[in-house]
């Protein structure tokens, strides 16, 4: 489940960002590869904040542009998870 903070939310570094929650497949330094029970995307580290939680899960605050951005296509994510 995805859903968008409003702009003048109280934390800066994430006000106007979309919130998701899911499960990190794999990670490097520069990027991750999340699945939000939907489909898996590839996301650049320097254009999300994410918090991993203790119970396995993550969320991820990305921009707009990135939300939108379409799902990994299966043969790819595969390869890597």
């Amino acid at each position: 489940m995805a859903f968008r903070h409003p702009h003048d939310a109280l934390d800066a570094t994430k006000a106007g960002k979309w919130e998701v929650n899911g499960r990190i497949i794999w990670r490097s330094d520069k990027s991750v590869l999340l699945h939000d029970g939907i489909g898996k995307k590839f996301l650049p580290r320097k254009s999300i904040v994410l918090e991993e939680n203790a119970d396995g899960t993550a969320t991820v605050w990305m921009p707009e542009w990135l939300h939108r951005k379409p799902y990994a296509k299966e043969e790819k994510a595969r390869d890597v998870a």
